[in-house]
């Protein structure tokens, strides 16, 4: 009896703590999960020579989603889990634009990955095409899933 009491006065505290660390890119277990970025010419556009680059790298960028992404309370109570992608167009000089969810997931969870990728620092090494800096579509799937 003295137990479930425990039990049930720390699981909210529980919960919590899972809501500031359980949020991930992708649905690898690890802190060093392979981001699935993927990127694409703009419409009407010739195949990229190289990718654009984000200024902390892929290290940075997952860094950046797991500190900030914060799991939607209401999912979170009632552990689902599942994605959100994110899109947004890199332009020529590494600016980005027109964030926008590719995928939906849940509306909370949506709005919060869109949030996040919004806050992403600095700007990105453009695309390259022939030697010349290019525009590119970008897409960034972002994880909601309770670590267990």
């Amino acid at each position: 009896m003295l137990m479930y009491r425990v039990l049930r006065l720390l699981l909210p505290l529980l919960l919590l703590g899972v809501s500031l660390v359980g949020c991930k890119l992708l649905s690898a277990k690890s802190r060093e999960a392979k981001i699935d970025v993927r990127f694409t010419p703009l419409a009407g556009e010739a195949a990229l020579d190289s990718n654009p680059v984000y200024a902390g790298g892929l290290t940075g960028l997952s860094e950046h989603v797991r500190k900030n992404l914060r799991y939607p309370p209401l999912y979170l109570r009632s552990h689902i889990e599942g994605s959100s992608l994110v899109g947004f167009t890199i332009d020529s000089t590494g600016q980005v634009s027109n964030h926008r969810i590719v995928k939906p997931f849940l509306q909370a969870c949506d709005e919060e990955a869109l949030r996040v990728i919004k806050l992403l620092p600095g700007t990105w090494q453009p695309a390259q095409r022939a030697g010349k800096a290019v525009g590119a579509e970008c897409q960034i799937p972002v994880s909601f899933s309770i670590r267990h």
